[in-house]
């Protein structure tokens, strides 16, 4: 268990699953992160999400 990020375009096709590029990801819970700056999460994985800067 842990933080997966992805970057790109994304759209959900169902309520269990997101599409980002032609990745098609799937879960029981999906949380999406627009902000233009990470925040912390306080949760397990947080030390391994990247930032990307413009």
């Amino acid at each position: 268990m842990g933080i997966d990020t992805y970057h790109g375009r994304a759209h959900f096709e169902n309520q269990n699953t997101v599409i980002v590029g032609e990745e098609k990801l799937r879960g029981k819970y999906i949380f999406l992160a627009t902000g233009a700056k990470p925040r912390n999460l306080n949760i397990s994985g947080e030390e391994d999400r990247t930032q990307v800067r413009s």
